[in-house]
């Protein structure tokens, strides 16, 4: 499986690249929605085409920051396998990475993390969140459609 590895608050994370649609920079205009979940930081025009813009930090209780790496903040536009999209918030990108048989790959134990992160694996003897796009949609049609 081919995965970008990127930062958030801190933590190495990867994402399978089959459900990336694209990667761009943070833009610098992002409409507020009124009465949004705080965890929707605004729509952007793509294009044509308004995405919205999610907070990952807020939805799996995170702040912390890498302080080892100067963070770049980016969008990851991502794709479900329904077609829709969603922008997701990281501080940094970081490469292609390949995970195979060889990769130990853990279940996660972590509080908070679990159910956005279910896997973890080991990529140059680190510990990596794998993250679970599929589950992000969910929840952000589940909380979406309870708002409002």
């Amino acid at each position: 499986m081919n995965t970008i590895l990127f930062d958030i608050s801190g933590n190495r994370a990867l994402v399978d690249i089959n459900n990336i649609q694209e990667i761009l920079e943070k833009p610098k205009e992002i409409t507020k929605i009124v009465d949004s979940n705080e965890w929707i930081n605004g729509l952007i025009d793509l294009r044509g085409e308004g995405i919205t813009i999610i907070d990952l930090k807020t939805i799996i209780n995170a702040d912390g920051e890498n302080n080892d790496v100067v963070n770049k903040p980016v969008v990851i536009i991502l794709k479900n396998k329904s077609g829709e999209k969603l922008g997701v918030e990281v501080d940094n990108i970081h490469h292609v990475q390949e995970i195979t048989e060889d990769n130990e790959i853990i279940q996660n134990n972590s509080e908070g993390y679990n159910q956005f992160f279910p896997t973890v694996v080991k990529v140059s003897n680190k510990l990596t969140f794998i993250f679970d796009v599929e589950t992000i949609f969910h929840e952000y049609n589940n909380k979406n459609h309870k708002k409002g």
